[in-house]
């Protein structure tokens, strides 16, 4: 077997303790009327270090998406009521933010 590297990107991890991801889980429990998920570490990949390492900014990623959406997939979809949750997450997330 031969794996060939195309790319890569430096890591980037808050901890789940960490007042800002606590913050973005209490509201999506508040958005969503469900205990909230926390995946401490994504399969997925993006320039988040650039924020939290050079700058420690804390860093989250969250989606609207439902478990059949098919992310990033030719199929890829999105139920309207699911958008609509996550704009209504998004905005609550601003205004917890403002208090904070």
């Amino acid at each position: 077997m031969k794996i060939t590297k195309y790319g890569s990107t430096d890591p980037a991890k808050t901890p789940v303790n960490d007042k800002f991801v606590q913050t973005v889980a209490k509201t999506a429990e508040k958005a969503y009327g469900k205990k909230a998920v926390i995946y401490p570490i994504s399969p997925g990949s993006g320039p988040m270090h650039l924020f939290k390492n050079a700058y420690g900014y804390p860093i989250v990623s969250v989606g609207c998406s439902h478990p059949e959406a098919n992310v990033h997939a030719p199929n890829e979809n999105l139920e309207i009521e699911s958008f609509i949750k996550g704009t209504k997450f998004i905005a609550l997330l601003l205004q917890d933010f403002s208090r904070t």
